[in-house]
């Protein structure tokens, strides 16, 4: 099951502000269904904030909340909570950022990251030594973790190919141009390159393919999922 993150929608419609929170809440009245996040719109998050909810939801419900990320949308959401997306280029370069942390947070013991837009940890005294490094406590049971972004656009999918991200596409099939130009992305040099002669693990599928995560065929109606 698939649920989407939006803010502020007094329409009366795409209500969800949290969805790691909502899947650990759907987890307790479920046993076997999964619950994705599609997506969390990582530029209205601090990326290690993400990362420690993501991780702690991994381990309650072992692995039945599904991690999507996305760039947004919604100029009222993402501007709101300051973060670029009317200038889409700086919008693109603060999302990449986050993504590198978020993944250092959930793949390295420690480590300490100094971007355009974040530093962590800062260069503060902390108990009487200098900080260099910092360790995100707990980190996800399953790694690595499995991350689901959109492309809806052709405009990210190298940057998906590259940090090997599953790719969501918007439409049924997996014709379309969209699509094909993402699998041309991981197969040419460059990618090819990057990741020594191996195609990059990442996927593509659509919502209609892949229905639920984790969704099992032919379950008898009355048991709970």
């Amino acid at each position: 099951m698939w649920t989407a993150e939006h803010h502020f929608q007094h329409e009366g419609y795409e209500c969800l502000p949290n969805l790691i929170q909502l899947g650990l809440w759907l987890a307790t009245q479920t046993k076997r269904l999964k619950f994705g996040c599609a997506f969390n719109v990582l530029p209205m998050w601090h990326p290690i904030r993400m990362a420690e909810d993501y991780a702690m939801a991994d381990i309650v419900t072992d692995g039945r909340v599904i991690m999507g990320v996305g760039r947004g949308y919604h100029t009222r959401e993402v501007e709101t909570f300051g973060a670029p997306l009317l200038d889409a280029e700086a919008n693109r370069a603060y999302f990449e950022e986050q993504l590198q942390l978020l993944l250092k947070c959930f793949n390295e013991d420690s480590f300490h990251h100094k971007g355009k837009y974040f530093e962590c940890p800062p260069a503060v005294d902390y108990r009487g030594y200098r900080l260099k490094e910092i360790t995100v406590i707990p980190r996800p049971k399953h790694l690595p973790v499995e991350i689901w972004m959109p492309i809806a656009s052709g405009k990210t999918i190298e940057l998906m190919a590259q940090y090997g991200l599953k790719a969501m596409a918007g439409a049924p099939g997996s014709t379309s141009p969209t699509v094909r130009k993402r699998r041309s992305a991981e197969s040419s040099p460059r990618m090819m390159s990057a990741t020594n002669g191996s195609r990059p693990s990442a996927s593509c599928a659509t919502p209609t393919s892949m229905g639920a995560p984790g969704a099992r065929p032919g379950r008898r109606r009355g048991r709970r999922a």
